[in-house]
């Protein structure tokens, strides 16, 4: 019963990001040597994972790049004080469309660059990535929702961020 209810919550997701894609953004491909201006999304309440990030993020800064971070959290580590803006379960609705000004932003601001690190589909990256005016998509999904990157890497193993990383530099150089 589940799987057909999630199906129907996919149909339904997929149907609403069709209507509001918007096709007049040129995809291009671009170096991350020169881009400029660069998204990141990625699952915030993995520590490996957020630390890889944190520290990939730092070391674009430190290259002159504007560098922007949105995390996922299935839910939110009172304990943790994060340092970047994120989104919980809390911001999504049933079939899994993100809300809030955050996402707003992050779809509209024209990133040379847009990274999904989710090694797996996170319905609202995934609508974040459709939708995104972003120049070059890059994602490590290869079974996604709806296709919304222009680049696929992967890694040996899903869940590791840093052999991740090390794809976007040996390729996107």
């Amino acid at each position: 019963m589940s799987s057909f209810i999630e199906t129907i919550r996919h149909a339904v997701f997929k149907r609403f990001v069709n209507k509001k894609l918007n096709r007049n953004v040129q995809h291009r491909p671009v170096s991350i040597s020169i881009a400029a201006k660069v998204g990141i999304l990625f699952q915030a309440d993995e520590d490996d994972q957020r630390h890889a990030v944190e520290h990939y993020a730092e070391r674009l800064k430190q290259e002159g790049k504007d560098v922007q971070l949105l995390g996922f959290l299935k839910r939110r580590n009172h304990s943790i004080d994060y340092l970047f803006p994120y989104i919980s379960n809390k911001d999504v609705t049933w079939y899994g469309k993100p809300k809030g000004g955050t996402i707003g932003y992050f779809i509209k601001y024209p990133f040379d660059i847009l990274i999904n690190f989710a090694p797996k589909e996170l319905v609202p990256f995934e609508y974040i990535s459709a939708l995104s005016h972003a120049g070059f998509r890059i994602g490590f999904n290869e079974k996604n929702l709806l296709e919304p990157y222009d680049c696929i890497l992967l890694a040996e193993s899903k869940n590791d961020t840093n052999g991740l990383i090390k794809n976007i530099d040996k390729y996107l150089s």
